[in-house]
C-alpha cells in the first residue's frame, strides 16, 4: 500500500522533472474530472514556460466557468521568492480568465500552519505589480493540493503512479532499447531493410488508425487529390450565376419556388473546408479533445451539405421544374439549376471522401493478412521503427514466434515484455495508457506473424479476442497483428470480420501491385543496380520477395554499381 511519495523516483518528462510534475497533475485532473469532461467540459493544456497564462492547464465548463491549475515543484513557500511566483500566477490567471471559479495550487509538500494561513487568508489581498492580487468581491475559491491530496489520488489512480514512478519502465529509453534489441534479431535482419521500405496503401491505413501527426499530411493530400478547393470554387460560381441571371419570368418563378422549398446555405462548403484546415492544425498540435469536437462539427456541416444536395436533386426532378424546362426548351437560364446541383454533388462527394480519413480513429485493432513473402514483417517493423526512432513516440513490437508455450496469452506477453513480477498485465496496460496520454498519441502493440507461434491455434484462438476486448478499456492502445492469409479461419473466431463494421479491422498487404518504377527503383538504388531495357519488366516485381531476390542475386555486396538487362532473365 502506497504510504508516501518518493519524489526522487519521479521520472523526468522531456528531460525535465518539473514538466513531469505538471504532467502528473494534468493526468490526475483528467481522471478526477473525467465525468465533467465527458459531459462537455474542455480541459486545455498551456505550453507556457514563461507563466504568461497563470496556469498550466484549465477546465472550461459549458456555462463559461473555469477551473485552473498551477503546478509548482517545490515545498516551502518562504524560499526563493516562491510566494511572489504564486501571487503573480494567481493575478495573471484572473486577468486571463475572469470567469475563474476555482484556482488550484499543486506542490510537492503539505503546507505548514503559517503557509496555510497565508494561502487561505492573505494571498488574495496581498499586492503584486502595484495592485492587489484579486479585486474585492472576487468569486475565486483557492484550493491547495499537497502531498496528502496527491497521495490519495495516486492511490485511486494506480496507473498514473506506476507510469510516473516506475524506474526504467515505459520511458523513451526503455522503448528505444527494446527496438535496438529487436532490430538485431536474425528474423528481422533477414526480412527488414529500412532504406528500401516503399510506402503503400497499408502504410496510409496504419497512419489513419494511429492518428499521429502524419494524419495531417494525409488529410492535406486527400483535399488536394479530390480537388476539393476546385469544387468549392465551382459551387460558388454556380450559386452566384443562379441568383444573378434572372431575366426570364419562368426563371424568376423557379427562383421563388426554389427558395420556398430549399433552405440554402451557400457557405456550407466553405464551412466544411474551414473545418478540415482547422483539423489539420489540431492534428499537428495533437489537441485530441478538440479534434474529436471539430470532427463532430464537420460531420454536421457535411450532413447539411448532403441534405441540401438531396433537396436540389428533388427540385430538378419535380413537376414544376420539368414543366419549366419544357416551356423554356432547356435554355441556359434553366440549366443553371442543374449546374448548381452538379457542382454541389462534386463538392459533397469530395467532402465525404476526405472525411473518410478519420474513419479509423475510434478503432483499436487492425489485422493485416498476406501471402508468404509479401512484406508483412516489413510493414509491421517499419511502423515500430517509425514510431520509436523517427517520431520518438512509444510502440511495442512482438514476434509471435516468441509466444511458444500453451500458457495464457497474457502471461506470455508479460514475460516477453519483462513486466515486474508484482504487476499484473492490467497494471502494465494501465501504465501504457497513461504513457500514451502523456505523449498525446495512440500506442501500437504490434504482434507479427500470428501463424508462426508454436501453439498458434490454441493461444490465438482462445486468447486474441480476450486481449482485444481488454484493450477496449484503454482507448489510446491499438493492437496491430499480421498473419498468413490461409490461417485466418484458424486464428480468429468464426465470422469475426463479418459483423457490423468489422471489415474495417482487416487489411491486406498486396505487395507492389500498382506501383510505378519510381517507387520500385528504391530497391535498385539501394542495391546499386542500373536496370536497362525494363519497359515491360515491372510486372515481375509486384512480389516484394521476388524483387529482393533479384536484387541480391545481381549485387548482394553493393560494392559498386552494376548494369543489368532484363531481356534475357
Amino acid at each position: 500500500m502506497l504510504s508516501t511519495i518518493n519524489w526522487d523516483k519521479l521520472q523526468p518528462y522531456s528531460g525535465d522533472t518539473k514538466k513531469s510534475f505538471e504532467e502528473l497533475c494534468y493526468q490526475i485532473v483528467s481522471e478526477q474530472f473525467k465525468d465533467d469532461i465527458l459531459n462537455g467540459a474542455i480541459l486545455t493544456s498551456i505550453d507556457d514556460s514563461g507563466g504568461g497564462d497563470g496556469v498550466e492547464f484549465y477546465l472550461t465548463y459549458k456555462n463559461g466557468d473555469v477551473y485552473g491549475w498551477q503546478a509548482k515543484y517545490f515545498c516551502r513557500l518562504n524560499e526563493g521568492g516562491r510566494k511572489e511566483q504564486i501571487k503573480k500566477s494567481l493575478q495573471t490567471t484572473y486577468d486571463k480568465h475572469p470567469n475563474i471559479k476555482k484556482w488550484f495550487l499543486c506542490s510537492k509538500c503539505n503546507f505548514t500552519t503559517d503557509e496555510k494561513k497565508w494561502f487561505d487568508n492573505e494571498l488574495t489581498t496581498s499586492t503584486k505589480k502595484g495592485r492587489i492580487v484579486l479585486p474585492a468581491g472576487h468569486n475565486v475559491e483557492l484550493v491547495h493540493w499537497g502531498e496528502s491530496e496527491l497521495l490519495t489520488y495516486l492511490k485511486d489512480y494506480s496507473n498514473i503512479y506506476k507510469f510516473f514512478f516506475s524506474e526504467k519502465l515505459l520511458t523513451q529509453e526503455w522503448f528505444e532499447n527494446r527496438y535496438k534489441t529487436d532490430s538485431k534479431r536474425a528474423q528481422i535482419k533477414a526480412k527488414y531493410i529500412s532504406e528500401i521500405h516503399i510506402q503503400t496503401e497499408i502504410d496510409i491505413t496504419i497512419c489513419k488508425l494511429l492518428g499521429n501527426r502524419k494524419l495531417a499530411d494525409i488529410l492535406h493530400d486527400e483535399i488536394k487529390s479530390h480537388r476539393l478547393l476546385d469544387d468549392q470554387k465551382y459551387f460558388k460560381n454556380a450559386y452566384l450565376n443562379l441568383f444573378s441571371k434572372n431575366t426570364s419570368v419562368v426563371y424568376k418563378n423557379l427562383i421563388i419556388e426554389f427558395k420556398k422549398n430549399i433552405d440554402i446555405d451557400e457557405k456550407v462548403v466553405d464551412k466544411c473546408i474551414d473545418q478540415f484546415f482547422k483539423l489539420i492544425y489540431l492534428i499537428k498540435t495533437q489537441d485530441e479533445q478538440n479534434i474529436k469536437k471539430e470532427i463532430n462539427i464537420l460531420k454536421i456541416y457535411i450532413n447539411i451539405a448532403r441534405e441540401l444536395l438531396d433537396n436540389c436533386m428533388k427540385f430538378i426532378t419535380s413537376d414544376i421544374y420539368l414543366k419549366a424546362v419544357q416551356k423554356e426548351k432547356k435554355t441556359e437560364k434553366v440549366n443553371l439549376f442543374e449546374e448548381l446541383e452538379f457542382f454541389l454533388k462534386g463538392a459533397v462527394d469530395s467532402l465525404e471522401w476526405c472525411l473518410d480519413v478519420f474513419d479509423l480513429l475510434d478503432q483499436n485493432e487492425l489485422h493485416i493478412s498476406g501471402e508468404a513473402g509479401m512484406g508483412k514483417t516489413h510493414v509491421s517493423f517499419n511502423i515500430y521503427e517509425n514510431q520509436t526512432i523517427n517520431q520518438k513516440e512509444p510502440a511495442i513490437f512482438i514476434l509471435a514466434k516468441d509466444i511458444y508455450t500453451d500458457q495464457s496469452l497474457e502471461n506470455q506477453l508479460k514475460d516477453n515484455l519483462s513486466i515486474p513480477v508484482d504487476w499484473i498485465f492490467d497494471d502494465f496496460l494501465g501504465a501504457l495508457e497513461i504513457s500514451a496520454r502523456v505523449h498525446k498519441v495512440r500506442i501500437p502493440i504490434i504482434i507479427d506473424g500470428l501463424n508462426e507461434s508454436t501453439h498458434w491455434n490454441s493461444v490465438w484462438k482462445n486468447g486474441l479476442e480476450k486481449l482485444i476486448l481488454k484493450l477496449k478499456q484503454y482507448p489510446h492502445i491499438v493492437l496491430i497483428t499480421t498473419y498468413r492469409s490461409s490461417y485466418e479461419d484458424q486464428l480468429f473466431p468464426k465470422d469475426y470480420f463479418k459483423y457490423d463494421d468489422k471489415w474495417r479491422q482487416r487489411a491486406s498487404v498486396p505487395g507492389f501491385e500498382g506501383l510505378d518504377w519510381k517507387a520500385i527503383e528504391t530497391y535498385f538504388k539501394f542495391y546499386k543496380i542500373k536496370l536497362e531495357n525494363h519497359s515491360n519488366a515491372i510486372g515481375y516485381f509486384k512480389h516484394p520477395l521476388h524483387l529482393k531476390i533479384f536484387c541480391e542475386t545481381k549485387n548482394r555486396s553493393r560494392d559498386k554499381e552494376v548494369k543489368v538487362s532484363f531481356q534475357n532473365e
